[in-house]
């Protein structure tokens, strides 16, 4: 089932410090691992976005022609700049935001999640108490929020949730796996080759 109202944005930017190399071009098998998230994630989202701090990272990459590459408009912000970006432009309520590292995407957990929210500004998943913010819906009207934030200097995404609808939805599945380290990324490989 398609979801109209959000634009899906995969959050692209990060030093990516523990793995040493950009992981927005990370592969597996010989395939883009974010290009492969985008074209997942076309089920159920009618626009699907890269935000990242330079387009120029998949210049020359076939495997990224036909995806829409935003830039991000507050560069070494973080996640929440990212985020006030995709709010900027999308002409959807709602952005669901992802990170890049997440080589695995639960399209019926998604689905589950936007049903859960048509009143909030903010939903995302609560595991054992820890909200997941890489990984929910986020509507426009927290953009001027996030924006204060931003000029203050305030980067954390929760820090103001206290001003804003969220809907916090628990689960006790672990969802998807974040690959921060070449360790990681090695687990995960064998994990998937015993798949």
């Amino acid at each position: 089932m398609e979801i109209k109202e959000a634009t899906a944005v995969i959050l692209c930017g990060g030093k990516s410090r523990r793995m040493g190399f950009n992981k927005a071009l990370l592969t597996i098998d010989g395939q883009f691992v974010l290009a492969k998230s985008a074209q997942h994630l076309q089920q159920l989202f009618p626009k699907v976005v890269l935000m990242t701090d330079q387009a120029g990272h998949f210049a020359g990459q076939a495997a990224f022609r036909e995806l829409v590459i935003w830039e991000d408009r507050y560069p070494a912000c973080g996640p929440l700049g990212g985020i006030a970006s995709a709010l900027e432009q999308i002409t959807t309520p709602y952005a669901f935001v992802m990170a890049c590292d997440m080589p695995e995407q639960p399209l019926a957990a998604i689905s589950a999640l936007a049903a859960q929210g048509s009143q909030s500004q903010v939903v995302l998943y609560q595991r054992e108490g820890r909200l997941e913010p890489l990984f929910g819906f986020y509507h426009q009207s927290c953009l001027p929020i996030f924006q204060k934030q931003l000029h203050q200097g305030q980067r954390r995404i929760k820090q103001q949730f206290s001003q804003l609808q969220v809907t916090k939805v628990a689960t006790e599945e672990l969802l998807f796996t974040n690959v921060n380290t070449p360790e990681e990324l090695s687990h995960w490989q064998k994990a998937e080759g015993m798949g």
